[in-house]
């Protein structure tokens, strides 16, 4: 604002285009705007203020939104109006295309980067012109552009630039590397929930963005879920209520830190993994599930499964999501106990494949097939004979 005002009043300036002179005037319009706004800010006055700028956009300082006036948008439809002639393609005057195109993108601070992402064709028809006498080729993709504008523009026009103030519900930071996430989401002031891991083979091949998206997914499983969106917590807030809203989201916090978070979020992911297969295979929502449903369920997961422990977490995971919603459990039903109870009979517990200690018998064979004329096999009998008299691990008598 201050060198906004100092440029005002000095010398006139010289510019090399004509864009930014333009450009220069606009910010002076722009600045005495927000002059008047902060001015009747101070002076308490509750109207909602606004001032029309020379070129046509409308600055509002209560919801912090430029647009562009009626007048100007009337002048621009009237202009897609003569160009969509509905012939494709259809030849036109450069200079004619040359208009509807500088009209868009000058509502680049009404519309925002769209102006200039859906006038590319358009500048592309522009470019391809030998000379601003002749006439260019419309092409469909040109049409299909103006056509946007046509049908949008109204829509478009308002761009926020700073909004009402407000407090954000939660608080995540997340950062990920090739190999590995970590991320934490703030509930409230002093609860937070952590998350770290590594990513796996195929997860270390894809982009830092996608990256950086599921360390947020993996830190914040609870935020979204619609485990509080039923049951108990089925139409408990009123929406215009902050009070009742923000007492909600605490008893949310609350319920969710019965149990620690490492368990929460195992079950949480166990409970996403129930909700596709429910969505994908059976074409169900999952949630309140049904006990033949879970049934099934856990059939297809003792097929694949080589540990009864992927039952188990399927299970206890369908059963803390409708723990914290205060639904019935589907878990309860006998059927669904026994396919649990079957899991650990099929699959059974992991085969231990443990060392056997060496024998003296073993040492013996050794010695006697052992050529002791070599030094190499003198030493290692050596060793091998003292490790196993005494006691001994390899790193004592290697060193």
């Amino acid at each position: 604002m201050r060198e906004i005002k100092k440029l005002k009043h000095s010398d006139p300036k010289k510019f090399k285009r004509k864009a930014n002179e333009d450009q220069y005037k606009f910010n002076l319009k722009l600045g005495e705007s927000l002059v008047n706004a902060r001015s009747a800010a101070q002076n308490s006055q509750l109207e909602k203020v606004k001032s029309e700028l020379d070129e046509g956009v409308i600055l509002n300082t209560i919801d912090g939104s430029i647009k562009a006036t009626d007048e100007r948008i009337a002048t621009l439809s009237r202009d897609f109006e003569n160009l969509s002639t509905g012939q494709n393609p259809t030849r036109v005057h450069v200079k004619r295309v040359a208009s509807v195109a500088g009209q868009i993108i000058s509502l680049s601070s009404c519309v925002g980067p769209v102006a200039r992402i859906m006038t590319r064709v358009l500048f592309s028809v522009i470019s391809s012109a030998v000379s601003w006498d002749c006439e260019v080729l419309l092409t469909q993709d040109a049409i299909s552009e103006i056509d946007f504008w046509r049908h949008n523009v109204h829509a478009l026009t308002g761009k926020v630039y700073w909004g009402v103030k407000s407090f954000p519900a939660k608080i995540t930071f997340s950062d990920a590397s090739d190999s590995a996430c970590g991320a934490f989401v703030q509930l409230q002031p002093g609860v937070e929930l952590v998350s770290h891991q590594n990513w796996s083979i195929a997860e270390t091949t894809r982009s830092s963005t996608w990256r950086e998206l599921k360390a947020k997914l993996f830190c914040a499983p609870f935020v979204s879920s619609d485990v509080f969106c039923s049951g108990f917590w089925r139409d408990q807030v009123t929406p215009e209520n902050s009070f009742v809203q923000g007492l909600t989201d605490r008893l949310k916090t609350t319920v969710l830190s019965s149990k620690a978070y490492s368990t929460s979020s195992q079950y949480h992911r166990a409970f996403r993994k129930w909700k596709e297969f429910a969505v994908c295979k059976l074409n169900e929502t999952g949630f309140p599930a049904d006990p033949f449903h879970v049934a099934l369920y856990l059939q297809h997961l003792l097929e694949q499964a080589q540990s009864p422990s992927v039952i188990d977490s399927a299970f206890y995971g369908i059963k803390w999501a409708h723990d914290m919603a205060g639904l019935p459990f589907p878990t309860d039903n006998s059927v669904v106990e026994n396919v649990r109870s079957a899991a650990k009979r099929i699959l059974g517990t992991a085969a231990v494949n443990r060392k056997e200690p060496i024998s003296s018998d073993l040492i013996r064979e050794i010695v006697s097939q052992a050529n002791l004329d070599n030094p190499v096999d003198l030493r290692n009998i050596t060793m091998y004979v003292l490790c196993f008299t005494g006691f001994f691990r390899f790193d004592d008598i290697s060193r």
